[in-house]
């Protein structure tokens, strides 16, 4: 199972066009995919950890990809 989302998660690359011209590829080395069917899952079990590195004198407060604290 790591070695798949390992998989998913590396060699992805990205570029913009505008009109008929692109720029070059640039690869990421973080994050997860946008509109991937796992990348939802990925990101709650990343924050997640971080909330409860927190301690609890700290305020937090969590909603989908925003992090208030």
């Amino acid at each position: 199972m790591i070695k798949w989302i390992r998989e998913y998660l590396s060699g992805r690359e990205s570029y913009v066009r505008l009109n008929s011209t692109q720029s070059r590829k640039k690869g990421f080395k973080h994050g997860v995919p946008q509109g991937g069917v796992l990348s939802p899952k990925l990101f709650i079990l990343f924050i997640d950890d971080i909330v409860k590195d927190l301690g609890p004198e700290v305020k937090v407060s969590l909603f989908a990809d925003d992090l208030a604290v």
